[in-house]
């Protein structure tokens, strides 16, 4: 007989493996956002608006469908922390999820530094544009 991932883990941790899903189980959500339109001020010397700053999650992880209006951002550590990979536009909207690494992860490991370090991202969107995210939260309490 084979056996699934999740049965594998299960009879290797038991307990611990149930309690850990549970938690998250309760601890995770989906979420919607809309980023109305912003009008662009006459005094205003920016080209882009920002209605998601740079941040990092405070969760496990969040996955995030690609949008058909690009505007996610993440922070590219191979250089200076000012530069920034538009993602969704390497990649098929509405097909393919962007997985961020949230802050939980640096506290949950054993290992130092920790091999998961936060993803740092933001949304950046033209003046005058629109855009919906579909979003899945993953946290356990800590």
């Amino acid at each position: 007989r084979q056996m699934c991932i999740r049965d594998s883990i299960n009879a290797e941790y038991g307990d611990v493996y149930k309690i850990i899903m549970k938690k998250m189980e309760e601890r995770s959500s989906v979420s919607t956002i809309h980023y109305f339109p912003v009008k662009k001020s006459d005094s205003s010397t920016e080209i882009n608006n920002e209605p998601s700053k740079t941040h990092t999650d405070t969760g496990i992880l969040t996955l995030i469908m690609c949008a058909s209006v690009p505007g996610l951002q993440v922070q590219d550590r191979s250089k200076d922390e000012n530069t920034f990979i538009e993602v969704e536009k390497l990649v098929k909207p509405r097909e393919h999820i962007f997985c961020i690494i949230g802050r939980k992860t640096e506290l949950m490991s054993n290992v130092k530094p920790s091999v998961f370090t936060p993803t740092t991202h933001r949304v950046l969107l033209p003046f005058g544009v629109e855009r919906y995210s579909l979003l899945f939260f993953m946290d356990v309490p800590i």
